[in-house]
Formats: structure tokens, sequence, C-alpha cells
């Protein structure tokens, strides 16, 4: 490698000095490497450039950052598709937690610093309105950036539906949804909610 690059500087040197060594094949050859070996290096330093600005730039500035999003939801079809609905959209760092009682899905859920919490509620032990509501005041005083979001069956609870609308008027969450609404939609509204959230932060760090 020293030979070559003294070679390509004694080539430079004698094109400066206007004093050419007579053009070889082997001179030739080295020339032509040593020339894609600085196509290749210019390559490289354009991709660092094209990383910071498009990657590195926005992720420190938190343009990339992802929003956590935990589900609680015991069923594991319906958990399961909304976390492939989310995945898909490249905004959502969804995680499901284990169904259990509302100390534990507290405790489960802390550790992950989620934005979102999203539980449904259902007449299940543990999943009752009584025990998520009771879930999102500890969240709340544990985690108060974090957005409450229920989300029930209308249809086969409509008492429990009720409940839900009740506690998103007296402000004890943050939003509902309902089992029948489209992947489009709850993904849609979950959007709207990062916004906020965002916006939020930006605001706190401004």
């Amino acid at each position: 490698m020293e030979s070559l690059l003294f070679r390509w500087k004694l080539i430079k040197f004698q094109g400066r000095s206007r004093r050419r060594a007579p053009l070889t094949a082997k001179s030739f050859r080295m020339h032509s490497i040593l020339k894609l070996g600085a196509k290749q290096i210019l390559y490289q330093s354009q991709l660092s450039v094209l990383f910071y600005r498009s990657i590195a730039r926005p992720l420190r500035k938190g343009a990339l950052h992802l929003t956590n999003i935990v589900l609680s939801i015991q069923n594991r079809l319906l958990s399961e598709a909304i976390c492939s609905s989310l995945k898909k959209t490249g905004d959502f760092r969804p995680t499901e937690l284990p169904f259990a009682k509302p100390s534990d899905t507290v405790k489960n859920a802390l550790p992950l610093h989620p934005d979102i919490i999203l539980m449904e509620t259902s007449k299940a032990p543990g999943g009752t309105l009584e025990d998520r509501l009771a879930t999102a005041g500890e969240l709340r005083t544990k985690l108060p950036s974090c957005r409450i979001v229920l989300i029930c069956d209308e249809r086969a609870n409509p008492e429990i539906a009720r409940g839900v609308m009740m506690a998103r008027q007296d402000g004890r969450i943050d939003h509902f949804f309902y089992t029948s609404v489209t992947s489009e939609y709850l993904v849609d509204s979950l959007t709207s909610l990062q916004g906020d959230i965002r916006r939020k932060g930006a605001g706190l760090m401004a």
C-alpha cells in the first residue's frame, strides 16, 4: 500500500512538473486502482453525510422517537392484531403485558416507561372497569405523563361501554375505543394522541 501511495504521489508530482512518465500497462492499472479507491472513499463519505442528515440528526432532535405503548389485553387475537397494526406504522413500540391483576399491571408497566397504555375492559377478574380505573389512577400517580386508553366490546357489554364513556367524560381516562372500530381508525386515533404527547413534550423542553 505504501508503494502504491508513493507512486501515486510521484505521478501527481510529475504531472505538476510537466515531466510525465511514459504510460505503461502497469502504471495504467495502478492509476485505475487508485482512482477506484478514491471513488469508494468518496462514496463512503457521502453515505456518512446522508446517514447523519436522515437518521442521526433527526434522532438527536427526537424526530424519530418511537412512542412506547403498552397493551394489557386478555383477548390474544385482538392484542396481536393491534400490535401488528402499530408496528407497521413505524411510529410505535408496542409491548404486550400478561393479563394480570391491577397491581401487577402497574408493576409490569412502570419499567417500560410507557407513553400510552391500552387496556381491555371486560367482565373478567382483573379486567373489570373498576380494576382498570384503579390501574389508571395508580399509573397517573406514579407516571403522570402516561396516557390511559381503554378498549371494550360495546356489543357484548353495553353497560361497560357506558361506564367507559362516563370515565372519559369525568377525565379519569384519556381516550377509549370500541372493539368494533377498524384497525385503521384505532391507529389513526393513537397517532393523533401520539402527536399530542410530542407537542406537550416539546413545550416542556422549550
